[in-house]
Formats: C-alpha cells, structure tokens, sequence
C-alpha cells in the first residue's frame, strides 16, 4: 500500500502543479477578450451579393485551444448546415 499511497500523493501533486499553472479568469479575458469577435459582418450583403449560394461555406475560426473544433462539432449537430462545396 505505500507504494500505491506514495503514487496518489504524486499524481496529486502533479495536478496540483498543473493547476497552479493555469491562468486565473481575469489573464483569459485580458488575453482573448469578453466576447467574440465576428469579422467581416459589415461586408455580408456584398459577399452574398457576389458569392453564388453553392461556393458559400461557414465555420468557426479562432486561436489554438479556443474551442473552433467544439463549436464546428456543435454547428453540424445542431443547425442545417450544407457540407462545404467541392470545387
């Protein structure tokens, strides 16, 4: 049992280092913001204008670790979205 006993305590002492590691809320939002940032709204009627409805896409898009592939994966899951156009 010390073996076992003397893992756990080592195990919870990496997570703890972990978690000391990580940053607190106010160094996210000072780092990434308090809301998405959508570019390219004040350009939507042009772009639907000139953009034939079956060469148009939609995805997410941010910075690494930001969650893209969660919110792409909850997109397919829960909104009629066509699949991207093969050109």
């Amino acid at each position: 049992h010390a073996r076992s006993s003397s893992s756990s305590s080592l195990q919870q002492q990496q997570q703890q280092d972990l978690y000391d590691r990580l940053p607190d809320w106010q160094q996210v939002v000072d780092r990434i913001g308090t809301h998405p940032i959508i570019l390219g709204l004040d350009r939507c009627a042009e772009f639907n204008r000139k953009t034939p409805t079956k060469y148009r896409a939609m995805g997410p898009a941010g910075p690494f670790n930001s969650g893209t592939h969660y919110l792409q994966d909850l997109l397919r899951r829960n909104c009629n979205v066509p699949p991207p156009p093969r050109r």
